[in-house]
């Protein structure tokens, strides 16, 4: 077994992230466009325009939620002693470190699974995403360009007996 300390790199995501909005309310501008050429009623396109922006307000607020400060972590897995110790966390606020631990230390047998998901965008490359749930919350770990370190950590997670999902 071994040790994997790795940092995410968040530039990418916040790229990844804008572009996602963008889709998205250019989408809905489109749609009501479309839709006010295929109608005349100013009350149905009232109608149309206040669903197609909480709709896309809504997914902006999903989207908004799981920004890439939260990603912004220095993680250490090691598999000896099963722990996953996060040493750095930009996204904690200044205050939370007062009465609490340096570092953060996860035990596997707390893990009930790991998340292991690709972010994508239209325009670019799809990011690699890590997280684990423990007591139902979930905890964003790491995010990577690259797939070559994100497959070593779900092959070494997977070979310590974590489930992978």
């Amino acid at each position: 077994m071994k040790t994997i300390t790795a940092s995410s790199d968040t530039n990418g995501l916040w790229v990844r992230m804008i572009t996602k909005l963008l889709s998205y309310w250019v989408g809905g501008y489109w749609f009501i466009v479309v839709t006010n050429f295929l109608n005349t009623s100013t009350v149905f396109f009232m109608i149309q325009f206040l669903s197609a922006i909480a709709i896309v307000g809504y997914y902006t607020y999903v989207v908004l939620q799981d920004h890439p400060l939260k990603w912004n972590k220095e993680v250490t897995f090691d598999f000896e002693r099963r722990l996953i110790t996060i040493t750095k966390d930009n996204h904690r606020r200044n205050a939370d470190d007062i009465l609490d631990e340096h570092a953060k230390t996860i035990a596997f047998s707390e893990i009930e699974h790991l998340n292991a998901e690709q972010y994508d965008s239209f325009l670019f490359s799809a990011y690699f995403r890590i997280s684990v749930v423990t007591n139902g919350q979930e905890e964003k770990l790491l995010a990577f360009k690259t797939p070559i370190l994100y497959n070593d950590i779900l092959g070494q997670m997977k070979k310590a007996g974590v489930s992978v999902g």
